[in-house]
């Protein structure tokens, strides 16, 4: 009987890890395949936002795979965690690995939750100190590492926030740890 449960706890647990990765990988999205321009790095500033005064947080809305799929992480995200994107959207992270990260949007008025299009990875084996740079004054999203267990350098790609997607910006690869790929949260 014992060993029974230990079965299904195993099978249950490679499955949930199995769901997991074929959702990231079924929202798989390329990094911007544009460099960024010689010495022009978009800043927070150029996608500025007035963030809004949110009074009450509207309920997580289950209406696509990823919300259904996450909905204890990010129904939580929702309720606790700050504002930290575009006036009104709070991120939620959580770990998929080692060094590993995913996660998505939720929109803290209408409760939409958003998938990110693909997992972050190997991020601190880089010296990125974080992956993901935002700010709730803006739609600029930084990310930086690679992306999907992806072959090749490491790279910081800027992204605008639309409401709904991602907007691929530009790419560069990943500056050593004394450089700075964008201001902090």
């Amino acid at each position: 009987m014992i060993l029974q449960l230990a079965y299904r706890y195993f099978f249950k647990l490679l499955l949930g890890n199995a769901l997991f990765l074929a959702s990231a990988l079924s929202l798989a999205q390329e990094m911007p395949a544009r460099p960024c321009p010689d010495n022009t790095i978009p800043r927070f500033e150029d996608y500025a936002v007035k963030p809004e005064s949110v009074t009450r947080r509207a309920k997580l809305k289950l209406n696509n795979e990823f919300s259904r799929m996450f909905r204890t992480r990010l129904r939580e995200g929702l309720r606790n965690d700050p504002i930290e994107l575009a006036g009104h959207y709070v991120v939620v992270t959580f770990g998929c690995g080692s060094s590993c990260i995913y996660g998505g949007f939720v929109d803290a008025i209408t409760g939409q939750a958003t998938a990110l299009p693909f997992a972050l990875n190997s991020i601190f084996l880089f010296g990125a100190d974080d992956p993901l740079l935002i700010r709730a004054d803006s739609r600029l999203v930084i990310m930086q590492g690679t992306i999907n267990e992806a072959e090749g350098p490491p790279m910081v790609a800027y992204y605008e926030w639309t409401g709904t997607q991602l907007k691929p910006i530009c790419q560069r690869p990943l500056p050593d740890q004394t450089e700075e790929a964008g201001s902090p949260k």
